[in-house]
């Protein structure tokens, strides 16, 4: 449980809101070259959000944290002893303060930055897991916006709730694309401390992202299953799976999956040959060009880079896979991408230039 602490003490901070990341000191600057891209580790390399738990802006969503309509989720990423007793978390994020605050242990993960924190002020995307239990607080959502009311929230008005059950969650992914974005996605699953489970889906997609427009779209699922329900699965943490096409050009596109439990990406490309005859090709995230290993390291979360594969039978015995070419995947949201083959065979017809997808079957729309 959450205990009431004393105030820590906050050295001119103030906040800035910018998509939940900001401006790192630019003494991290110094001595870090502008590269083409840049990977930092969370909490290694750079702090992670710049929040103490995830409550969202009014503008994006009037439930403040992710709800179904009766129960609302308050993901706890910062250890509740160091939180400023009198921070107003309706605030959000908390810069540079929440960054001296540990996240709660568990939490680790990455961002990707196009150019260094302190040149950028957000990363390109980032990925949050946890491979240890992490609290989740669970709260009527009517006790939470009549706490936060008058316009101030602090910590332990959300313990003070009499609805208040602490969530444990041991499995946890968090996806955030936020240069074409915003695009965040939680799924999460654990027990309660009388043994009873459950299990939460969120999504906040820009409107854009599904040809409408204004404020971001929020979807929140979340289920209770009994104590003796200990075979449930967590929920799918990656929600691109569906059939894709390129709309520049038309019968091009994949077909795509994601094995559960898995950190991989599979399908199928079609298109056509220079003299207009179907071809297709085998994708796999997980397969090296040269088919010499298989370390699943070609799909962080957001990005997908797999082999490219041209198939032929061996005598009805089964297909034989040769690598053609590499396809990297930017996921947006559920329903955008932007896709690139590179590393192409000569002679293998297929596009050099990047190229935009649509999800036109997605298996999860991403909304209600």
């Amino acid at each position: 449980m959450f205990k009431k602490q004393p105030p820590v003490a906050r050295k001119g901070c103030r906040s800035m809101a910018v998509l939940g990341f900001v401006l790192l000191p630019m003494t991290w600057l110094a001595g870090n070259p502008v590269l083409a891209e840049l990977r930092l580790d969370i909490p290694n390399d750079v702090p992670g959000l710049p929040y103490y738990v995830r409550l969202q802006s009014p503008q994006d969503t009037p439930q403040l944290a992710p709800s179904d309509g009766i129960w609302s989720a308050v993901i706890a990423y910062r250890q509740s002893d160091c939180v400023p007793e009198d921070y107003n978390l309706l605030l959000g994020l908390d810069f540079p303060t929440a960054f001296s605050c540990p996240m709660n242990p568990g939490f680790s993960g990455f961002e990707v930055w196009e150019n260094p924190p302190g040149m950028d002020m957000a990363p390109a995307y980032y990925r949050l897991v946890a491979d240890e239990p992490v609290p989740i607080l669970f709260v009527l959502t009517n006790e939470l916006l009549d706490a936060a009311s008058d316009g101030e929230l602090r910590v332990i008005d959300i313990e003070a709730l009499p609805s208040l059950r602490v969530g444990m969650a041991d499995f946890y992914s968090e996806l955030g694309q936020l240069k074409n974005g915003p695009f965040i996605h939680i799924t999460t699953s654990g027990t309660f401390e009388d043994g009873n489970g459950f299990a939460l889906t969120h999504t906040l997609a820009a409107a854009d992202t599904l040809g409408l427009s204004g404020p971001p779209i929020t979807r929140t699922q979340i289920s209770y299953p009994g104590a003796s329900d200990t075979e449930q699965r967590p929920p799918r943490p990656f929600p691109f799976a569906g059939h894709w096409f390129n709309p520049a050009k038309g019968g091009q596109g994949m077909e795509i999956a994601f094995p559960l439990d898995q950190q991989r990406m599979v399908g199928n490309w079609f298109g056509h040959d220079a003299v207009g005859e179907s071809v297709w090709y085998a994708l796999d995230s997980a397969v090296s060009p040269d088919l010499t290993t298989t370390d699943q390291l070609g799909f962080d979360g957001i990005r997908a880079t797999v082999s490219v594969m041209a198939a032929t039978l061996d005598n009805g015995s089964g297909p034989i896979l040769t690598p053609v070419a590499a396809l990297t995947v930017d996921f947006e949201s559920c329903h955008k991408a932007k896709g690139r083959f590179h590393d192409i065979v000569p002679g293998t017809d297929l596009p050099s230039e990047p190229f935009a997808l649509r999800n036109l079957v997605p298996v999860d729309d991403c909304r209600n």
